[in-house]
């Protein structure tokens, strides 16, 4: 093997392992920032729907419930 073809092949092996690399690394990112706005929006969702404003509609629902009772309808 000549050093000529030596060396083209391992700049071939460096630029194959540098794309590979490069995008290895862009799926990283992109799976990075997904993750992160899953975060965010499980973080608005349970900010939404968190069990205090549950609560309260489980007892105003009750309230409810027991004037309609009342009423005999």
């Amino acid at each position: 093997m000549s050093a000529h073809s030596v060396a083209a092949s391992t700049t071939n092996i460096r630029e194959v392992l540098k794309t590979y690399a490069n995008i290895a690394f862009a799926k990283f990112q992109d799976a990075f920032s997904t993750a992160q706005a899953l975060d965010s929006a499980i973080g608005n969702l349970l900010d939404q729907f968190n069990l205090i404003k549950i609560f309260a509609s489980g007892l105003q629902f009750f309230a409810l419930t027991k004037i309609f009772v009342s009423l005999n309808f």
